[in-house]
């Protein structure tokens, strides 16, 4: 009987040491991969901020390319409307547009360039007019309620960006907005009869939860 219980003893010892080992074997193993699993997360979040870091430097660069293309037009405006005519010499016929509707004499050295561009099918394409600087623009601009009360579909616009043209049509479509428009290198708009200055890249619906 001693016999048979030191036999059972040294197997079941045997066992508790080699259950042991295992166990000492699967620490090594848990250890091994909890290392692995927190180098793979100190890697992720690396990989998450550089992730950051290049969406705002991207959304930067947008906003940064869209000022700098706008300010580039800054001596820009538009002519509305105009019909067009074979061979016409477009300088002139705005020169004369603007001197017949809304009294503006504009001499040859404060044009720089005028010429029409792509516009809605069916209609006359709009002119596109560069003036030698922004006081020649405003003097022509503050004509612009001047022509469109004249009728016939003439209207002054301002040359702006693809970006803020699209900014003011998702203003325009948003609820709560009144108005929306371009000035001075800048896209406002009328919300709870305040005027509220927006940029291509905000997030309008969250813009407006902190106007009061």
């Amino acid at each position: 009987m001693e016999k048979r219980c030191e036999a059972l003893e040294k197997k079941f010892t045997k066992r508790v040491d080699r259950m042991a080992k295992d166990i000492e074997v699967l620490e090594g193993r848990v250890e091994t991969l909890t290392e692995k699993y927190n180098e793979c997360t100190k890697e992720v979040r690396g990989m998450e901020k550089i992730l950051r870091d290049s969406q705002l430097a991207a959304t930067e660069a947008l906003r940064r390319s869209n000022l700098n293309e706008q300010y580039s037009r800054k001596t820009n405006f538009k002519i509305m409307g105009l019909p067009e005519e074979e061979k016409e010499n477009t300088c002139e016929v705005v020169k004369s547009f603007l001197k017949k509707t809304a009294k503006v004499e504009l001499p040859d050295r404060e044009i720089i360039i005028a010429h029409r561009i792509p516009g809605p099918k069916g209609k006359p394409r709009p002119i596109i007019v560069k003036v030698l600087n922004t006081s020649v623009k405003s003097r022509i601009m503050r004509k612009r309620s001047t022509i469109k009360e004249k009728g016939g579909g003439y209207r002054l616009a301002d040359d702006v960006t693809k970006p803020n043209g699209e900014l003011i049509r998702k203003l325009l479509e948003f609820e709560g907005i009144e108005s929306a428009w371009y000035f001075n290198g800048a896209v406002y708009g009328k919300y709870k009869d305040k005027r509220i200055r927006f940029d291509i890249c905000d997030n309008i619906e969250e813009k407006l939860k902190h106007i009061k």
